[in-house]
């Protein structure tokens, strides 16, 4: 289980909390109000705190990750999705780790609610050779003076 700060309040506690689930293999990690911290390892969610979260702490991470734009909050809960990326500096100052991130309200007995996940993105990109895409498509696709070629797969 992952030791939560007392109150998780700042981008220091955020980017706390993101390198040690990264550390430990974790390609998402789940936010929602009222629920325990989660994280998806190979496909399985998992609850990784004890405690839950509140939704004044989920606001205060929310607006941390918008450099403190608070007008994150009102897109937020005025039912629409919000899509952005973040960026975090790991101990070693030249690593960085990055997130595609999804922020909504939801609905939970009744209360407002906020849920907030974080997806690891590979900062360096494997190469097509790492891939195992076979060379008669790498090769149709370099050669293509028109178009757009859509390489797509599994997340997660």
């Amino acid at each position: 289980m992952m030791q939560l700060p007392i109150a998780l309040q700042t981008r220091g506690d955020l980017d706390e909390v993101l390198i040690q689930a990264v550390s430990m293999n974790a390609s998402d990690v789940h936010f929602s109000s009222g629920l325990r911290l989660s994280v998806r390892q190979h496909g399985v969610i998992k609850p990784m705190s004890e405690r839950s979260i509140s939704m004044t702490e989920l606001s205060s991470l929310l607006v941390a990750s918008q450099d403190e734009n608070t007008s994150c909050l009102s897109i937020v809960n005025s039912g629409e999705d919000m899509d952005f990326a973040y960026v975090c500096k790991t101990l070693h100052e030249d690593e960085i780790l990055r997130f595609r991130v999804n922020a909504s309200s939801k609905q939970s007995s009744g209360k407002n609610g906020l849920s907030i996940v974080f997806r690891a993105i590979n900062s360096h990109p494997p190469c097509v050779t790492d891939l195992g895409v076979e060379s008669d498509i790498v090769n149709c696709m370099t050669n293509m003076t028109k178009g757009l070629a859509i390489v797509a797969g599994p997340t997660g």
